[in-house]
């Protein structure tokens, strides 16, 4: 609980996540602010080449999230990483690339998950995804008001690459 504010990777509960790295049955509840790649529970997670994949299992984040470029209620980014039963509310706001779970995925998974709150940003803004760049999507779930100016969703503010399935959004 409290706050968190700082500049690059910055997350309630962690800074970054990297290969090797599993959160579990965790939470945070912690206002964070930051400029790139800020998320509610981890700032950024990262898979090396040839390393398992670092993993959050189980977990989420219920404070509201404030940056710049890659802010999610979850994470700022997945780069490679796999999210399973997870969830974040709050208000998420940005300019790039800001989803109500993750700012940005480029490859890893997100599996049952789900985003509830206010989200608002500039570019790449979407309820559970602000842009996937590859990245499989598997039932999830978006719910609440979604704002942007450009390639905006409800679920998904821009989709690159990767597959979606069995998910949807309610706002």
């Amino acid at each position: 609980e409290g706050s968190v504010d700082g500049d690059f990777s910055v997350g309630g509960l962690a800074g970054r996540l990297t290969s090797h790295g599993i959160i579990s049955n965790s939470y945070s509840e912690a206002e964070v602010s930051g400029n790139l790649r800020t998320g509610g529970l981890v700032g950024s997670i990262e898979a090396f080449e040839d390393q398992p994949r670092p993993q959050i299992v189980n977990s989420y984040a219920e404070g509201n999230v404030n940056g710049e470029s890659q802010v999610g209620g979850l994470s700022g980014d997945n780069r490679g990483g796999q999210i399973n039963t997870s969830h974040s509310t709050g208000v998420v706001s940005g300019t790039n690339a800001v989803g109500g779970l993750i700012g940005i995925v480029d490859g890893g998974s997100v599996t049952d998950t789900e985003a509830s709150g206010e989200i608002s940003g500039d570019k790449d803004v979407g309820g559970l995804i602000g842009h996937n760049k590859q990245g499989d999507i598997t039932n999830s779930f978006a719910e609440g008001d979604v704002s942007g100016s450009r390639f905006t969703g409800g679920l998904i503010g821009r989709h690159s690459n990767g597959k979606i399935q069995n998910s949807s959004a309610d706002g």
